[in-house]
């Protein structure tokens, strides 16, 4: 039997590896209510590089920064985490549906907002995923091939 190197884990799961002590109601007041339960150990929790989850603080900061800039995508989405690249991971402030932002369209407006159509208990399992890629890579980097792809026993 061929050895399983990425494994999908429910976000409950995920909520236990990445994150054991929720936050305070008073920090998660910001978040959609669909967010709060899935995210209420994970703020400030790093769950992969590019998969960052903002702390209270920062969520607070961040998306009051937004609402200052006139035309921003702030009435809709919400920011809750980022890449290492200085992008956005967004959350729709209405409906369970997570979007990203590139900081190189260098404006807020919505449309610059990509639609992942990923709940966020979807975009955890993703960010997962991509922690174990990351691990795989760091601890065997002879498992890719040139163009950094799987090499065939690892898939």
């Amino acid at each position: 039997m061929p050895t399983v190197h990425f494994k999908t884990q429910p976000y409950l799961a995920l909520r236990a590896t990445y994150g054991t002590t929720p936050w305070p109601d008073s920090d998660l007041a910001l978040l959609p209510s669909y967010a709060k339960q899935p995210l209420a150990t994970l703020l400030g929790q790093s769950i992969a590089a590019d998969f960052q989850l903002l702390s209270a603080a920062a969520l607070k900061s961040q998306n009051e920064e937004l609402a200052e800039s006139s035309g921003s995508f702030s009435s809709e989405w919400l920011v809750f985490a980022y890449s290492g690249q200085g992008d956005f991971w967004l959350l729709h402030k209405h409906r369970n549906e997570t979007g990203f932002y590139s900081h190189d369209t260098e404006t807020y407006a919505p449309s610059t907002v990509d639609e992942l159509r990923l709940k966020l208990e979807e975009w955890l399992v993703v960010a997962d995923l991509f922690q174990q890629f990351d691990t795989l890579a760091q601890t065997t980097p002879t498992a890719f091939t040139k163009e950094y792809l799987l090499q065939p026993k690892y898939r």
